[in-house]
């Protein structure tokens, strides 16, 4: 067994043990740790679909049931596609607690913990919070210098004539010894949570609410004002006889809570660390019982003072005096942030930024000089970055992640590169590489530096790395149009030339064998349509499915399109077209369309592709056996900028049937957030004036019709950009400007006759064009 699975396992017997021995009848003895700050207690987590282990905070003050990350309801099933919820077991030692529905927590905030205390927190991510609304139905105890916490059922007590609010009578008084040591206080209660009553040292009253889910005891600033003393240093806090500034150095805060008789603060786990906390909703009242002696915390304290004068000398001092306290980074942050006010040089700044980087632990001081570099990057704070960088890779050798050195790499390469440091941005950026040569932004700027030093070789193979990913392929896009015209036609740059360049990087769909029509074949070509999202989340799996299809399938047989939606991102693929075929279709969802009726959903795990893609295939075999009662003859030619010819449809022109003449793309360069860089067939616009289509008409008693098109590319590219900048005017959203252009050698014609009436399309037919050179 690994070692990090032999600690939960014997966290696991610990608990029975506690159970076994200490536990009365009715109660769980819950073993909780305090871990950075934070109240954490390890479980399982269940639904009827599965039950998985999982780190959770406790926060005994915020209104919320359940909480939990969306990657850990994915397992659960915790909600079904059409948005109903299951019951959630809480399985914790001795005692499982059913909550009817999860809620959305702060997903970064658990991430973020996760990420830093990885190794203190085992195996398992934080990835929720249990909060009031699941507390306050049991009878509490906190006892955290034994690193548990104790639950059992709601104690007997008389009914409540005054409602939840009420405080005890005068048969309980405010404060009394029930026996030695232990002192019992009234609390009240507002949306569930704890509020204890509290004098300061003036004698006046106040409340404080017992909250879990911070360490530091809080005081409002209103208290420090009233007192005149900023920095938090009021005197005595008590709650009965017990004296909170005893044990914690309170911290000035605003407290954006409200209570009847006025707020004081809050109190966190610094103070409930020294005290065994009994909360009895039942009968409202708290009892306290000293676990812990006082150890009053002087570097938090000297931390408080030093912030509450706001200038750059105290907090030099302290650091200076407290290099190696719990409060050290967030002095050495406030410094910084102070500093870089004033514009301080870079060697005012290192020191400061040392003093961050080396208040973490040794194998993660890399990865908080990572985090910190990109909070200034985005803040538009630029001369820190390179002494913060340099510092950082120091300890990227010890850093528990491994690619943190390398990500401070490349922000040095892209700082350094903007402000024309050549050598030393390329040193740092093939540093990077080493480490992520996949990074999209790292080889955008590896072709920007080869680019500056006229290698456009070296920088074109960089650019075709960067183009595949969202993040840098809109830039890398025009980076291979400018290095192509530097390379002076040596390799021209095509979708095709860079689908060699990238193949085996990215994810495809190939098929074993071509199908083979029979003998008997009807003679109908079956229209498979696609409505899809470059940016949609599972969408990659529909893409490949089509992509399969194409593969295995050809156009005697099979005709393809390919349509854009905004759902869930508009991106430049969209235009009136897709918006009109699916109106017309009933589209109301991402899917497959089989000549028109039947389909699939276009939206599946990844690793379904391949499922997805045989449901199609089996479809098309099906509608393939049904002979046509229409023919399609179609004549295109590519002038240029310019796509003429006709379309003619012979057979029985019933009431209903429509002709739609559809210009696509077969490949389009749009490395769009679901992991596909080329998108195939693309429906770019109609060839005719309506995008509903054209009625069949007979034409001069024959049973035939003849529609002649005659567009320019231009006017095709044009007219979506026009529809684009309408959509991001109506607050639909915004996108890059790329892949609207069309590219001539990748255009194909797709004609179809769709009858309206039972949304059917009754034949279909690919072409590309004819080609002729264009003389000047």
């Amino acid at each position: 067994m690994r070692p990090l699975l032999r600690f939960q396992a014997a966290l696991a017997v610990a608990a029975l043990a506690f159970v076994r021995a200490d536990a009365a009848p009715g109660e769980a003895i819950v073993p909780v740790r305090l871990v950075a700050g934070k109240m954490v207690v390890f479980c399982d987590v269940s639904t009827s679909a599965r039950r998985i282990p999982v780190n959770l905070f406790v926060e005994l003050e915020t209104p919320c049931g359940l909480r939990l990350h969306n990657r850990a309801a994915g397992p659960l099933r915790a909600e079904s596609a059409d948005g109903k919820t299951r019951p959630i077991t809480l399985h914790l030692p001795g005692r499982s607690i059913v909550v009817e529905r999860r809620e959305h927590g702060p997903e970064k905030e658990y991430e973020a913990f996760t990420k830093y205390w990885s190794k203190e927190l085992g195996e398992n991510a934080v990835v929720g919070s249990i909060g009031a609304h699941v507390l306050r139905d049991h009878h509490l105890v906190l006892d955290l210098a034994q690193e548990r916490m104790i639950l059992s059922d709601p104690r007997a007590g008389p009914a409540d004539p005054d409602g939840p609010d009420a405080t005890p009578g005068p048969s309980s008084p405010s404060s009394s010894e029930e026996e030695e040591g232990t002192r019992v206080v009234p609390i009240t209660i507002n949306d569930d949570v704890v509020w204890v009553p509290v004098r300061d040292s003036g004698g006046d009253p106040a409340a404080m609410a017992i909250t879990t889910s911070t360490w530091d005891t809080v005081v409002d600033h209103a208290l420090c004002s009233k007192f005149g003393r900023p920095a938090g240093e009021i005197g005595a806090l008590r709650v009965g006889d017990i004296d909170l500034a005893k044990y914690v150095a309170f911290r000035p805060e605003t407290v954006a809570r409200v209570h009847k008789d006025g707020v004081a603060g809050t109190i966190g786990l610094n103070a409930l660390k020294h005290l065994r906390v009994e909360i009895d909703r039942t009968n409202r009242v708290v009892k306290l019982t000293e676990t812990a002696p006082p150890e009053f915390p002087v570097a938090d304290r000297a931390f408080f003072a030093a912030r509450a004068e706001d200038e750059i000398e105290p907090l030099v001092a302290y650091l200076d005096a407290y290099p190696d306290s719990r409060l050290a980074s967030d002095a050495a942050r406030l410094l910084l942030d102070l500093q870089l006010d004033e514009d301080s040089p870079q060697d005012v700044l290192r020191p400061t930024l040392r003093a961050y980087v080396t208040a973490y632990p040794e194998d993660l001081r890399a990865t908080a000089a990572d985090d910190l570099m990109l909070e200034l990057l985005e803040s538009g704070v630029g001369e820190a970055i390179i002494p913060l960088g340099e510092i950082g890779i120091e300890s990227g050798r010890k850093d528990r992640y491994p690619n943190a050195v390398h990500q401070i790499h490349a922000r040095l390469g892209h700082v350094l590169l903007e402000r024309d440091a050549g050598k030393r941005a390329w040193k740092h950026l093939l540093s990077a590489a080493f480490g992520l040569p996949e990074d999209g932004m790292v080889n955008l700027d590896l072709g920007r530096f080869y680019e500056s030093q006229g290698r456009h070789k070296r920088a074109f193979s960089r650019y075709v790395q960067a183009v595949i990913k969202p993040e840098s392929g809109e830039a890398a896009l025009k980076g291979l149009e400018r290095t192509q015209r530097a390379l002076d036609g040596e390799e021209r740059m095509s979708v095709d030339t860079i689908e060699r360049l990238i193949a085996g990087k990215v994810l495809s769909f190939g098929t074993a064998a071509k199908y083979t029509p029979p003998e008997d074949a009807a003679g109908r070509v079956t229209l498979v349509e696609l409505f899809t999202n470059a940016h949609g989340r599972g969408t990659l799996a529909g893409e490949l499915a089509f992509e399969g299809l194409k593969a295995h399938f050809e156009r005697r047989d099979v005709a393809l399109l390919s349509y854009q939606l905004p759902t869930p991102a508009l991106v430049p693929l969209v235009n009136d077209l897709s918006f009109a075929r699916a109106a017309q279709l009933g589209i109301e969802s991402l899917e497959f369309r089989i000549d028109g009726t039947n389909g699939a959903p276009a939206v599946a795990r990844k690793d379904q592709r391949e499922k997805l893609y045989e449901y199609c295939r089996d479809l098309v075999k099906d509608a393939l056996t049904v002979a046509p009662d229409v023919k399609l003859t179609l004549e295109v030619r590519r002038d240029g900028d310019r796509v003429h010819g006709r379309v003619i449809i012979d057979g029985e022109a019933r009431w209903g049937r429509v002709v739609h003449v559809v210009l696509a793309e077969k490949a389009v360069l749009f490395p769009g957030k679901n992991e596909v860089p080329i998108h195939r067939m693309i429906a770019r616009g109609s060839l005719i004036d309506s995008l509903g289509g054209i009625p069949f008409a007979i034409e001069d008693g024959e049973e035939r019709m003849t529609i002649p098109f005659d567009v320019k590319l231009s006017a095709v590219a044009a007219t979506n950009r026009t529809a684009l900048d309408e959509l991001v005017a109506a607050g639909e959203g915004s996108t890059v400007d790329m892949a609207i252009d069309i590219d001539p050698e990748q255009v194909t014609v797709v004609a179809f006759v769709h009858d309206v009436r039972s949304n059917r399309v009754l034949q279909a037919v690919q072409l590309d064009p004819t080609t002729t050179d264009e003389t000047p």
